[in-house]
């Protein structure tokens, strides 16, 4: 068998289970908003309700911030279809909101890696041109893309870089390919 066909379909490799792979990313857009909820904890009344405006703006959920992120957190989990678009705007509003709060947003790795993954192929061209050629690690969490030489990085910091929040890039890594 040629080298190539282990990578096309029905090539008999194992697959795990799948049945939660899906292109609807409404459950990951809520655990973002809940996730800034989190982080508005701390803050006192008037600033949060500032802040979770600029949030809902920056993440472009077309909603009304009066209700409160938890009800905004609801209504998405049972509302319309979001893409990985949506998932970016909101993982990029919570970042920000993070650097108001000074707190550090928890995000499944799931989200990072998907966030990571479009921003490497569909973000900014300097970013991507970075990242060209290369496998991208996340040090802190269990996922990697790509092929060529390791850049790692912690997995917020890998998703700030290809949202062009911060300038620092992955490394280059000595963990195999």
């Amino acid at each position: 068998m040629a080298d190539f066909a282990r990578f096309l379909p029905l090539n008999g490799r194992p697959h795990g289970d799948e049945t939660d792979v899906t292109s609807d990313r409404r459950v990951a857009v809520a655990q973002v908003i809940d996730e800034a909820q989190r982080l508005l904890g701390g803050v006192d009344a008037e600033r949060a309700g500032r802040l979770a405006a600029d949030f809902v703006r920056a993440a472009r959920l077309d909603a009304d911030p009066v209700d409160g992120l938890p009800a905004l957190s609801a209504s998405v989990r049972t509302g319309k279809r979001r893409s990985i678009r949506s998932l970016v705007h909101a993982t990029r509003a919570l970042l920000v909101l993070a650097a108001e709060t000074g707190g550090t947003p928890r995000l499944h790795a799931a989200i990072t890696g998907a966030v990571a993954l479009w921003g490497a192929t569909s973000g900014p061209f300097d970013r991507r041109a970075v990242l060209k050629g290369h496998t991208i690690a996340a040090t802190d969490e269990e996922w990697s893309f790509g092929r060529g030489p390791v850049l790692a990085g912690p997995a917020l910091g890998i998703v700030a870089f290809v949202l062009a929040l911060s300038d620092q890039p992955p490394v280059a890594s000595t963990l195999e390919a």
